[in-house]
């Protein structure tokens, strides 16, 4: 996961601003269009990194958006 967070720093602004045994919280740096929170989102599923809100991926992509900010579950 470590590699994966270094590749989202560089690529789309995106800090880690909280870390748990099981949970890892990101702040952007910058605003990304709505392609890269696609494309944000599907690597997410591609390392089976679920999104830690009751709204699934969905709701995770409006945080991006409203917020600048996301939450993943990885075990």
């Amino acid at each position: 996961m470590y590699d994966i967070a270094k590749s989202w720093e560089e690529r789309f602004g995106a800090e880690i601003i909280d870390i748990s045994h099981d949970t890892i919280d990101f702040r952007l740096t910058r605003e990304i269009s709505e392609e890269e929170i696609v494309l944000l989102i599907r690597e997410c599923r591609n390392h089976h990194a679920d999104a830690n809100c009751t709204g699934g991926y969905e709701e995770l992509r409006k945080i991006i958006k409203d917020k600048s900010e996301f939450y993943i579950w990885w075990d």
